[in-house]
């Protein structure tokens, strides 16, 4: 579906190790989906929305980074890439926000990683480290992409990792439950709103 059928100037501008999302409009009870980037530099490859009420516009800064945020423990596990998210939403704004992420098969070759047990990860306000539930949608001959939820949108410090699952075992039980419930929403809001779901094609702006 055409973006301007829906009023939809969305666009999306990666310079060097940042992107800058804008999806103007978006009605309520509406599902958004909005390709990122498809380079093997930059792990972020879709974000989805979906919305509670009408929102004028979404906006996402997603930034690759060097470490980890200051302050907050040491991930025990087997880092792949550290970024932040920024959101203009709230949890009043959306039933959801997820993300899918590609991480190359040469990092899992040269770093022994288990696929099964990679997770996207996200701080908390007491500065640990929470485990969110993660899945594995598809691969390529040069990546696994993985989807998994934005649980918690005033935390903007993520990572993906493999996180051995002795390590999972208190955060995973607690973020699977809530996962539980947004994947029941979704799967209960998508088959009463077909009609409103809206699949963008993005326009992507250069890269420097």
């Amino acid at each position: 579906i055409s973006p301007l059928a829906f009023g939809q100037g969305v666009t999306v501008q990666i310079s060097g190790n940042k992107a800058e999302i804008s999806i103007p409009e978006i009605s309520n009870t509406t599902i958004i989906a909005v390709d990122v980037s498809d380079s093997l530099d930059f792990p972020v490859r879709n974000i989805e929305i979906n919305s509670k009420q009408p929102i004028d516009v979404a906006e996402f800064t997603v930034e690759i980074m060097d470490s980890g945020p200051e302050g907050v423990e040491e991930i025990n596990g087997t880092i792949y890439q550290h970024f932040t998210i920024d959101t203009n939403l709230t949890n009043e704004d959306v039933t959801y926000i997820k993300i899918s992420f590609g991480v190359p098969k040469s990092w899992f070759s040269s770093s022994d990683v288990d696929k099964t047990i990679v997770r996207l990860i996200s701080t908390n306000s007491e500065g640990d480290w929470d485990v969110i539930l993660t899945e594995i949608i598809s691969e390529t001959e040069d990546e696994i992409i993985f989807v998994a939820p934005l649980i918690n949108l005033d935390a903007d410090n993520y990572a993906i990792a493999e996180i051995p699952p002795w390590v999972a075992t208190t955060t995973y039980t607690q973020i699977q439950t809530k996962t539980t419930t947004i994947t029941t929403d979704t799967a209960t809001v998508t088959s009463t709103v077909a009609g409103n779901t809206v699949v963008v094609t993005s326009v992507v702006g250069g890269s420097s």
